[in-house]
């Protein structure tokens, strides 16, 4: 992985989209398939969700974007970091492209915003953001295979190379 994070970001983006969407399309490897990973259910509990007008304790949220796997910094500038400064707090979620930035007046949400991360410039305004996990590894629970992240009923693979599949 010569781009630091680039493949830990693009499966937390398909992690996001089997939490999200109805149906989603997956081309992968057998090898990733048999992955062992952190229960689907788990990964929904661990996000964190916030709106405009909610209420939030920046201890508790710091602590809880640590055990997600972000990294505290002075300022964000890649994907994966916080800051705290105030009553303002940037996050750059892996999901994204753009950093978000929270203004709180005292414990309330004020205003929630995308930003760029070099210029420190607003994008747009948001009234809610979803803050997925950082890793892919979180907390401690039995691991999984990625095949089971499908239910049976719904789920169609189709399956190449057999005599690969076969060595696996």
């Amino acid at each position: 992985d010569i781009h630091g994070n680039l493949l830990t970001r693009q499966r937390i983006q398909v992690l996001r989209a089997l939490l999200e969407r109805e149906e989603v399309t997956i081309v992968t490897s057998i090898d990733s398939c048999l992955d062992c990973l952190v229960p689907l259910a788990v990964w929904k509990e661990k996000v964190i969700k916030i709106r405009n007008d909610s209420e939030i304790d920046l201890d508790r949220i710091k602590r809880h974007l640590l055990e997600l796997g972000y990294e505290w910094a002075a300022q964000v500038e890649v994907p994966g970091q916080f800051s705290i400064r105030g009553g303002i707090m940037d996050v750059f979620s892996l999901t994204e492209d753009n950093p978000w930035r929270i203004e709180l007046w005292g414990d309330e949400v004020d205003s929630i915003r995308s930003f760029d991360a070099e210029s420190q410039r607003s994008i747009e305004n948001l009234e809610e953001i979803t803050i997925y996990p950082a890793v892919e590894h979180i907390g401690e629970s039995d691991m999984v295979s990625f095949l089971e992240y499908f239910p049976e009923e719904k789920s169609v693979i189709f399956l190449d190379e057999p005599n690969r599949l076969t060595e696996k």
